[in-house]
């Protein structure tokens, strides 16, 4: 139930009361935001709702002991320890019900899969109005499973993860169900699919049924570049101690950061012209090749990249600076096959400023 917090983040969910229940049912306990639901058997016949919260505050006082009882006006008494609580319970049958498509097996993903979607999350929009965006983009075949996440400016694909003797399979996951999964999933987990869930076998013989978002996937893959006019190899922790540092004097509306590179260094800086002041500070870096650049970054995606990357030395490939940069783990140890993209925010040239 602390897994599983009931959503308010759209009017259709608030107004449905039924979703703040936990159902009991045909000798199931379901709870859903209608995104997600978990599902597993109990040893109860009646049918009645309870309220999530007050299970919490029931179950937060560690009881040796708990029973149920009913009365005639649909009203409920838990029992506990020397306590008792009455509420009224809603109707079973306005609850949400299970999934009514076939489901088919695809394969099983161990928990170090749940923990490399889970890191996509990040990478997602929050933007509801580009539901496509909202989730992470899986594809699986042959074996490997490929995961993409972006939310219009920053782009984080992984490919090459082995799923082994797995079915072919495309959609895209919610971040709430991914971010459960990473936390309940053992061992490794059945996987099944229908024409719009996903399932999920989990310990204690729960089943989480998560519907997939609807929406067409952008083709983030076309936009990664092949090949590459230069590239520098910095320090990622002193690089993010230089953003930590520019950040409160860039522009509040645009973040707006330049970095140069000159031979065999580079450089940060921020001018902010609403508060006339211009800061500047050196990025560490220990390997330079190819052409130099001047780039213009949004400051906070500019830390949310390279605070992504787990190796301490971060390749930054480019081919100019109106196209994407890729980002890179470096290290045989560090490498997760991850490529991180970042959109640059055009540079006005002298004749336009």
């Amino acid at each position: 139930l602390h897994a599983f917090p009931t959503r308010r983040s759209s009017a259709l969910r608030t107004a449905m009361t039924i979703l703040k229940e936990i159902c009991l049912q045909d000798g199931m306990a379901r709870v859903t935001d209608l995104e997600t639901m978990l599902v597993m058997p109990v040893p109860e016949a009646r049918a009645y709702t309870i309220p999530v919260t007050l299970l919490k505050k029931v179950l937060a006082t560690r009881p040796q002991n708990l029973s149920v009882s009913a009365d005639e006006d649909s009203k409920i008494t838990i029992s506990y320890q020397d306590h008792k609580v009455t509420y009224s319970t809603k109707d079973p049958d306005e609850f949400p019900a299970l999934p009514k498509e076939k489901f088919k097996a695809i394969g099983e993903w161990s928990r170090d899969i749940f923990q490399v979607l889970a890191t996509q999350v990040r990478y997602c929009s929050r933007d509801e109005l580009k539901a496509s965006l909202t989730g992470v983009f899986i594809t699986q075949e042959k074996g490997q499973l490929a995961v993409s996440a972006t939310d219009g400016h920053v782009v984080r694909m992984q490919n090459g993860l082995d799923v082994g003797k797995a079915k072919p399979l495309a959609g895209i996951i919610p971040t709430k169900p991914l971010l459960l999964l990473a936390r309940l999933a053992r061992g490794h987990t059945k996987i099944g699919m229908s024409d719009t869930h996903l399932s999920f076998s989990l310990p204690g013989d729960v089943t989480m049924y998560v519907r997939l978002v609807d929406e067409k996937y952008p083709d983030v893959a076309s936009v990664i570049p092949q090949e590459f006019a230069g590239e520098l190899l910095v320090n990622r922790d002193k690089a993010l101690e230089v953003i930590k540092a520019a950040k409160p004097f860039a522009s509040r509306d645009t973040h707006l950061a330049v970095v140069d590179t000159f031979n065999g260094q580079s450089q940060i800086s921020v001018d902010n012209i609403e508060e006339d002041t211009s800061w500047r500070a050196p990025v560490p870096v220990t390997d330079q090749s190819g052409e130099l650049i001047r780039v213009g970054f949004d400051l906070l995606l500019l830390e949310k990249v390279l605070s992504g990357q787990q190796s301490p030395t971060v390749r930054w490939q480019y081919i100019n600076p109106d196209a994407a940069s890729v980002f890179t783990e470096v290290g045989k140890e560090w490498d997760s096959g991850a490529v991180t993209l970042l959109m640059p925010i055009r540079l006005k040239d002298k004749e336009d400023a």
